[in-house]
C-alpha cells in the first residue's frame, strides 16, 4: 500500500491543507480545481444536467446502495456522498471515492461499485491515509484511538482502524514527501502535540487541588479558632504554572531528497536528466519515493 500512501500524501500537498478534519467546503473548492464535482445526495439532481443522460439511472441505484459513489465519464467526474453520515464519516467516504479516482481503478460502468475487493482495499487505505496521515500523527505523539477520533472526527470504529494502521506504519526514516507534509502541517502539529494539549488540563487540575486545600484550611481554622471569625480571611493559594510546550522539530526544504524522472507507466526511474531514455511525458518524483514503491534505476544513468 506504499504507493497508495504516496498518492494520498501528494494530494494533501497539492491541496495545501494545514490541518486535519478540514471543512467539506474547503475540500469541495480543492476538488473543483481538479475538475471533480463534490455534492451530497440531496444536491445530486442539481448536477444531473451536467452528466450524460444514460448515467443518471446508475447514479440513483448507487445512491440507494452506498454511502458514497463516484461518477467518471469522458468529461465529467463527480463524488456524491450521503447526507445521513456524521461529519468524520462524510470525509472518510469522500476520500474513499477519491482514492478510486486517483488510483485510476477500473470500472464495470460509469458509477463505481464495490465489485473488486483489491480496489476497495486500496480506496479504503487512501481514505485512512488522507483523513489520518500517519507521519502527522506520529509527530503529534501521544496517540490513542480516542485522541485520533478527536483530531479526525472519525467514529470510534473507524478511529480504531486508523489507529491500527498508524501502529503498523512505523519507519526508521521519513521519506521526502513525508518531510514536506510535516513542514506543511507544522503549525497544526505544534498546537496539538501531547505536552501542549495536556497543559491546560493539568493547570485546571492544579487549580482545583489548590481550592480543595484552601477549603480544608478554612474548615480547620473555623473549628479551632476561639475568637470571632474575621470579616475577611486571606488564604494563600499556590500559583499554578503551565507546563512548557513541546517544540516541533522543523524540517527544511534543504533536507528533501534527489529528484528523479520516470514514465507514467513502467517501473524504471532515471537520475540523469539528460538520459536518452527519459520519455517526453516523464513525471518527476523523489528518489526515496521511487525506492519505496519498488522502482528500478535506469542502467544507463550514472
Amino acid at each position: 500500500m506504499e504507493n497508495i500512501k504516496m498518492l494520498s500524501y501528494r494530494f494533501l500537498l497539492e491541496a495545501q491543507f494545514k490541518e486535519l478534519n478540514i471543512p467539506i467546503e474547503q475540500l469541495e473548492a480543492v476538488l473543483e480545481k481538479q475538475d471533480i464535482i463534490l455534492a451530497a445526495y440531496s444536491a445530486a439532481e442539481s448536477i444531473q444536467g451536467a452528466m450524460p443522460a444514460d448515467v443518471w439511472p446508475e447514479v440513483l441505484e448507487g445512491m440507494r446502495q452506498n454511502d458514497g459513489i463516484s461518477v467518471v465519464c469522458d468529461d465529467f467526474t463527480a463524488i456524491l456522498y450521503s447526507d445521513d453520515l456524521c461529519y468524520g464519516k462524510k470525509l472518510h467516504t469522500i476520500y474513499h471515492e477519491l482514492g478510486h479516482i486517483k488510483a485510476k481503478h477500473k470500472r464495470s460502468g460509469k458509477v463505481r461499485f464495490a465489485e473488486n475487493e483489491e480496489q476497495e482495499r486500496e480506496a479504503e487505505a487512501f481514505a485512512y491515509y488522507t483523513v489520518a496521515p500517519p507521519c502527522i500523527l506520529h509527530e503529534i505523539g501521544g496517540m490513542s484511538d480516542c485522541v485520533l477520533a478527536r483530531l479526525t472526527g472519525l467514529d470510534s470504529k473507524s478511529a480504531a482502524e486508523a489507529y491500527r494502521l498508524l501502529e503498523e506504519d512505523r519507519q526508521d526514516r521519513l521519506l521526502a514527501t513525508e518531510k514536506q507534509l510535516i513542514l506543511q502541517y507544522s503549525g497544526y502539529i505544534k498546537s496539538n502535540q501531547a505536552g501542549e494539549c495536556r497543559s491546560p488540563q493539568l493547570t485546571v487540575f492544579g487549580l482545583a487541588a489548590a481550592i480543595v486545600v484552601a477549603c480544608i484550611l478554612l474548615g480547620l481554622y473555623l473549628n479551632n479558632s476561639k475568637s470571632d471569625v474575621p470579616d475577611i480571611i486571606t488564604i494563600p493559594i499556590t500559583k499554578v504554572t503551565e507546563m512548557e510546550p513541546v517544540t516541533v522539530t522543523k524540517v527544511t526544504a534543504k533536507e528533501l531528497e534527489q529528484i528523479v524522472w520516470k514514465a507514467e507507466t513502467g517501473d524504471v526511474y532515471h537520475t540523469d536528466p539528460n538520459c536518452y531514455y527519459i520519455p517526453k511525458n516523464a513525471v518527476t518524483m523523489y528518489l526515496d519515493e521511487a525506492i519505496a514503491v519498488g522502482y528500478r534505476k535506469c542502467k544507463d544513468c550514472e
